[in-house]
C-alpha cells in the first residue's frame, strides 16, 4: 500500500448497553440516549489510518520515518493542543492491535478511544505493510473542549515573530527546548515551533542546530523589537542553561 494519511469522521451506531473496557485508571464514558426503541445509540467518531511514511522525501534524510505507534501518538499530541484537552495513553490491549503497541486514549479520567499499530495479521489479512490508526468519540471530546475553551484576540493588535537558531547537544529534546522556552518567555510569547535541524562540520560533533520561530502577541498593543528585547534575552539564557549557545 502506499504512503497514506486517511482521516474520517462519521457516525457510529452502538446497541445499547455495550460498553468497551477502561485502560488502567480510566472510567468507561457514560452511554448516550437510547434512539427511540430500538435501543441503539448514535456517537461521532474520529477515524485515522497511517500507512507508510508519515513524512515527505527531503534531499538530506534518506531513512523516512513510517508509520508506527509513536506517529499515531504525534496527531494525538497535535490534536490535543489544537483543542487545548490534555488527551493522555495508557497501555491497553486490543485483539486488532500489536501486542505491546497500542493503548487507550484517555482524558481526565475518562476513556475517549485507543489507538496504535495495526496486529501482523490483520495488516497481513487486508493486504497493508504495516500502519497505525485511531478511532476517538469525537462528539463527548468536543464537549470537553468547549467546556475547557479560553478564546482571546488574535486580530486587533498583529503579532511580532522573529527566529532564533541555537546549537545544542544532540541529547536534548527539542520539546525539552521549547518547554524552556515558554517557561522563559511567559506572557508575552504566543507561539513557539521549530521550523529546521541542522546537523554538520559547522555545529561540532554531537551537536545539532535547531531553528525556532517565536511569535509574540500582546492584547493591548502592537509590539516591537524593543517590547520582546528582554523576553528574547530570558530566552537566550534559559536557552544557555541546556547547553545552547545562538548561532551567528
Amino acid at each position: 500500500m502506499a504512503d497514506l494519511r486517511l482521516f474520517e469522521m462519521g457516525t457510529l451506531f452502538v446497541l445499547d448497553g455495550e460498553t468497551v473496557a477502561p485502560g488502567d485508571g480510566a472510567r468507561a464514558v457514560e452511554p448516550a440516549p437510547k434512539c427511540g426503541e430500538t435501543g441503539v445509540r448514535e456517537q461521532r467518531a474520529l477515524a485515522v489510518l497511517l500507512s507508510g511514511r508519515v513524512a515527505p522525501a527531503t534531499w538530506g534524510a534518506s531513512d523516512q520515518p513510517t508509520a508506527d505507534l509513536f506517529a499515531a501518538k504525534g496527531i494525538l499530541e497535535a490534536l490535543g493542543a489544537a483543542l487545548r484537552v490534555p488527551l493522555e495513553c495508557r497501555p491497553e490491549a486490543q485483539p486488532f492491535l500489536h501486542p505491546g503497541r497500542s493503548a487507550a486514549v484517555v482524558c481526565e479520567g475518562e476513556r475517549l478511544g485507543w489507538l496504535g499499530e495495526l496486529h501482523p495479521l490483520v495488516a497481513r489479512e487486508w493486504d497493508i505493510d504495516g500502519a497505525a490508526a485511531m478511532e476517538l468519540e469525537l462528539d463527548r471530546l468536543l464537549m470537553i473542549a468547549a467546556g475547557e475553551s479560553v478564546y482571546r484576540d488574535a486580530i486587533s493588535y498583529p503579532a511580532l515573530r522573529q527566529d532564533l537558531a541555537v546549537v545544542l547537544p544532540e541529547e536534548v529534546p527539542a520539546a525539552t527546548v521549547l518547554e524552556a522556552v515558554r517557561d522563559a518567555a511567559r506572557e508575552l510569547l504566543d507561539d513557539v515551533s521549530v521550523f529546521d535541524v541542522y546537523r554538520g562540520h559547522q555545529v561540532g560533533e554531537g551537536r545539532r542546530s535547531l531553528a525556532l520561530s517565536l511569535v509574540f502577541r500582546a492584547p493591548d498593543r502592537t509590539l516591537t523589537d524593543e517590547d520582546v528585547a528582554p523576553v528574547r534575552a530570558r530566552i537566550v539564557a534559559a536557552l544557555g542553561g541546556l547547553g545552547g549557545e545562538l548561532r551567528g
